[in-house]
């Protein structure tokens, strides 16, 4: 999983979001840049509580109490089916009439929907209930299956830059022209760079504001 390669810091070949953060071979050869790219991809995963691309993924989810509506635990842009388990472990697949999706991107998973909330699947009030006979999902551990499509299928070119900045930050030393120095002195006025702190994780403006605006809420379970 990395947002980037390490031909988009290439001089050569510099993507947008590296404009003036190149790194030369010299400065990170390409097996460390690369590695340093990879940690960089999950340290924004981490601090955003998403993944910036798109993931075939299979859930089973516990329900703790009796509920039409079960939160997906990523976001999520397709079901190809939801199964409920019997008590003998034994899962059955739903009729996509029994259910509907709400996801908080668009389909093609490049843009977020606003005020779509957290992304869940729930069953249609007097609709065509479960196989169970109920519109209620079944109580106990691992009693849901969802097989889909989920995360964003494109990463978003903010992410792509805060995953630079990240980067080009642990590959070049501490210096004012990143916005990591402590202060700045110009003209005979002092400016205090941010510190690292739970509203400012990396301490680098860019990047914080760029978290900051991708963070997702989430929500595991039943509603």
């Amino acid at each position: 999983m990395s947002y980037l390669t390490f031909s988009d810091f290439r001089t050569a070949s510099l993507a947008e979001f590296c404009y003036g953060l190149d790194l030369t071979v010299t400065e990170a050869p390409d097996a460390v840049l690369t590695a340093a790219i990879a940690s960089a991809s999950a340290r924004i995963d981490s601090m955003t509580n998403d993944h910036f691309e798109s993931e075939s993924l299979t859930y089973n989810l516990d329900v703790s109490s009796p509920s039409m509506r079960i939160y997906m635990p990523k976001r999520v842009r397709s079901v190809s089916t939801v199964s409920t388990r019997w008590f003998d472990g034994s899962l059955t697949v739903e009729n996509s009439a029994a259910y509907r999706m709400y996801s908080s991107l668009t389909p093609a998973g490049d843009l977020r929907i606003t005020k779509a909330g957290v992304d869940h699947i729930e069953t249609i009030p007097n609709g065509q209930a479960l196989s169970m006979g109920s519109w209620y999902w079944p109580v106990g551990q691992q009693t849901v299956q969802v097989v889909g499509t989920f995360s964003w299928g494109v990463t978003p070119g903010d992410i792509k830059r805060a995953t630079a900045r990240l980067v080009y930050n642990r590959i070049k030393e501490r210096r004012p022209d990143l916005d990591m120095a402590d202060t700045l002195t110009n003209a005979g006025v002092t400016v205090r760079f941010l510190e690292s702190d739970e509203q400012h994780p990396t301490g680098i403006r860019e990047v914080d504001e760029i978290v900051a605006d991708y963070y997702r809420d989430a929500f595991i379970g039943v509603g």
